[in-house]
């Protein structure tokens, strides 16, 4: 696979790679910090969702909106990163580390590998771990010469134009099926989707803690048109890379919305659909 890698692949050549344990949970939102300060791949640096990750939420935008990008870029090259260096994220399965990904692609950071199975896979592996507070800068300072690459983000606006005129597009909701169908909706205040949205959940795309085999992936995407233009959202932009990674492996391009349905369900006016 061209996105994801086996723990048994890089145990005897870790150091080529800066580390980046990026565990998160959306309901205890400080089990990542908790757990890489108990154990995590050694040399690991830590990368917080909401504090590294992600802006301030604020009324538009989404509950995960991307962070000033200057500050993230900082935070990258105190790390060691440059355009050109090995990178290996990880969480406890693939979805923070999809989202971290993505933002990577993003600025133009292309030697990217998300660790298949997390920190689990690694343990398994017997790969080295450590515990204790995380590190905050490399010896070596890196220099991103940031290429951003607006083709992989979709605004609200562009997206309701896309829908207005039925333009060729296909739209998919990334949440669980109850979300989609309005049923529930544990996190924004209305539940429902946004008109035209096929679902294809992001844990499809998953066996367990890891990305299915190409041959399923295909399976799962049999009736995407490649030739029509693929939108993800999820809730958040957190799972929505998670199929748009899963896409790249089998050759489907697609953008993200990244304020997701909390963004699109904050403009009272927008319709939403619900069964």
């Amino acid at each position: 696979m061209k996105n994801f890698i086996e723990a048994f692949e890089v145990k005897s050549n870790l150091d080529e790679y800066v580390i980046i344990d990026c565990r998160f949970d959306l309901v205890e939102t400080d089990y990542g910090i908790k757990a890489y300060k108990n154990s995590h791949i050694k040399n690991a640096f830590f990368f917080d969702l909401e504090g590294d990750m992600s802006a301030k939420k604020s009324v538009h935008g989404g509950r995960h909106p991307l962070p000033d990008m200057a500050m993230f870029i900082n935070k990258l090259e105190a790390i060691g990163i440059s355009n050109d260096t090995k990178i290996l994220v990880y969480d406890d399965d693939i979805s923070v580390a999809a989202r971290l990904w993505w933002m990577l692609k993003y600025i133009g950071i292309t030697n990217v590998k998300i660790l298949n199975g997390g920190i689990n896979a690694a343990a398994q592996a017997g790969i080295e771990m450590e515990s204790g507070e995380p590190n905050k800068s490399n010896h070596l300072k890196g220099k991103i010469d940031a290429r951003i690459n607006n083709d992989l983000l979709i605004e609200m606006d562009e997206l309701k134009t896309i829908i207005s005129k039925g333009k060729n597009y296909i739209l998919i909701d990334s949440r669980s099926p109850e979300r989609y169908k309005g049923l529930i909706e544990p996190y924004d205040k209305i539940p429902g989707r946004i008109p035209t949205s096929i679902n294809i959940f992001f844990k499809d795309v998953m066996h367990e803690n890891r990305i299915k085999e190409i041959e399923d992936l295909k399976k799962v995407y049999n009736n995407i048109d490649s030739d029509k233009m693929v939108i993800a959202y999820c809730g958040s932009g957190v799972t929505a890379p998670i199929n748009i990674v899963a896409m790249d492996e089998v050759g489907l391009y697609s953008r993200l919305y990244l304020g997701s349905y909390s963004d699109y369900v904050s403009y009272k006016d927008n319709v939403i659909e619900k069964d």
